[in-house]
């Protein structure tokens, strides 16, 4: 499935892309201006409350981080919180386009994780791109597993913030082609990590049967069985992420705000 992912979220994005590059608009201002502003707060409230929970999903998975460096969770999720804050509201475009592109190295850890925990790379990559045989169609537990990361993957508020983030860079039509091969280079980056995460816990957790119910006791787990910087590094991406997470979604649900009732962004 992981091909298929790589087409769809390249698909969707650069459709995204176009429609921000020829029109000049947002996908919430287009979808006020089509449908009205009452279908723009029914649309706004579910995507509010959707954005909620991905926000607390990565605190969840900050905590995380924090407890795997042996940190205070509770005062470093507030300096770090705030941190973001003033981040996001003070820096332009260039500033914060920096900061997301450092941040994307924190996310080559899981790569080295992966490589850490001893892969059969041949069965990996059988399975993942060539003929699965070890997958269980019937397994109600795999397909609900499917939807988990194509939803991580191709997310509500990823089709919004394309729109807005390319008015952002101020992009003309004459930039279709660059951006569009940005966004695909961009699609096969994106699964690339989530494949190396993958990896990393099939042929440890997996392998051994563990369960795991979060980021902090998975890469706990990992550590009799990869090594403990197989899990510091783990517990590097596991902060990149959970960083990321948290400056982009609630900037795209601010993007939406501004954009379907008329605020200046």
């Amino acid at each position: 499935m992981i091909i298929p992912e790589v087409i769809l979220l390249a698909v969707t994005q650069e459709v995204g892309s176009r429609i921000a590059i020829v029109t000049r608009k947002g996908l919430g201002s287009l979808i006020r201006e089509r449908y009205g502003v009452a279908i723009s707060m029914l649309i706004f409230i579910l995507y509010f409350i959707t954005n909620q929970g991905v926000v607390l999903q990565n605190v969840a998975g900050l905590k995380s981080a924090f407890q795997l460096f042996n940190m205070n969770w509770q005062l470093s999720l507030i300096l770090s919180c705030t941190a973001l804050i003033f981040i996001v509201v003070k820096f332009n475009y260039k500033k914060l386009q920096r900061v997301f592109l450092f941040m994307i190295f924190f996310y080559f850890a899981y790569i080295i994780s992966a490589w850490l925990s001893h892969p059969n790379w041949k069965e990996a990559i059988n399975e993942s791109f060539v003929l699965p045989k070890k997958i269980n169609l019937n397994d109600i537990g795999f397909w609900f597993s499917r939807i988990a990361v194509l939803g991580t993957t191709i997310t509500v508020w990823g089709q919004f913030f394309i729109s807005s983030f390319i008015i952002d860079k101020n992009l003309t039509p004459s930039h279709l082609k660059t951006e569009k091969t940005e966004i695909v280079f961009g699609s096969i980056i994106t699964s690339l990590f989530s494949w190396m995460m993958a990896v990393a816990v099939t042929y440890t957790l997996f392998a051994n049967n563990i369960k795991v119910s979060d980021g902090y006791s998975a890469a706990l787990a990992m550590t009799p069985l990869a090594g403990p910087l197989s899990t510091l590094l783990f517990s590097f991406g596991l902060l990149g992420a959970s960083i990321f997470g948290l400056t982009i979604v609630p900037l795209a649900t601010a993007y939406v705000f501004s954009e379907m009732f008329g605020f200046e962004g």
